[in-house]
C-alpha cells in the first residue's frame, strides 16, 4: 500500500511453512520471479532459517553447489555462480548504514546480480525503493511464518506471483 504522503508501505502476502519441503517450496516459487538487479532482504532473529532459505533458493537458481553456501557473517559477502549471478551479504556485524557506505558497500549491489541481504535493516535510509523483503519468524522447530513485502515496483511481483 502507498500512502498518500508518497511513503511506500508495501505489498504484504504471508507463507506459513510447516516444514523444509514447503519452504523447498517457497524457494522455488520464489526463483522462477528472480532477475538481474533484484534486492531482496532477509529479516528474523539469528537461527529463523534465512541461510536455510538462501541455500533452497541458491539451488533453484542452478548454483553449481548449493551445499556449500553458508552465512557470510565474517566475509560480509559471499558471491555465487547460478542462473543469474548472486551476492549474498550478512549486515549482521554493521554498526550502521554509514559504515556500509564507507566499505564501498553500494558498490556491490551490481545491477546483473541478485543481492541477497540478511539483516537489510542495517542498511536505514539505503535500501532501495524496488525491493522483495522476507521477513521470518520461528513458530516450531520446523516451522516459520514469512510476512513477504514487495516495495516499488516489486510489490506488483509479489501481488501477482507470490501469493501462497
Amino acid at each position: 500500500m502507498i500512502n498518500p504522503l508518497g511513503e511506500d508501505f508495501g505489498i504484504q502476502v504471508i507463507w506459513d511453512i510447516s516444514s523444509l519441503t514447503d519452504l523447498k517450496g517457497f524457494a522455488k516459487r520464489l526463483a522462477t520471479v528472480c532477475f538481474p538487479g533484484l534486492f531482496l532482504g532477509l529479516k528474523g532473529e539469528l537461527g529463523s532459517g534465512k541461510t536455510t532459505f538462501t541455500k533452497m533458493l541458491l539451488e533453484e537458481l542452478e548454483c553449481p553447489n548449493p551445499e556449500f553456501v553458508t552465512s557470510p557473517t565474517f566475509v560480509f559477502m559471499q558471491e555465487y555462480p547460478a542462473r543469474i549471478p548472486v551476492s549474498h551479504f550478512d549486515l549482521y556485524r554493521l554498526k550502521d548504514s554509514m559504515e556500509f557506505e564507507s566499505m564501498g558497500g553500494m558498490e556491490l549491489f551490481a545491477p546483473e546480480t541478485i543481492s541477497i541481504v540478511e539483516w537489510p535493516e542495517r542498511l536505514n535510509g539505503l535500501l532501495p525503493v524496488n525491493r522483495i523483503e522476507l521477513y521470518f519468524e520461528t513458530k516450531n522447530s520446523n516451522a516459520r511464518k514469512i510476512t513477504i513485502t514487495g516495495h516499488g515496483l516489486a510489490s506488483t511481483i509479489v501481488q501477482t506471483k507470490l501469493m501462497p
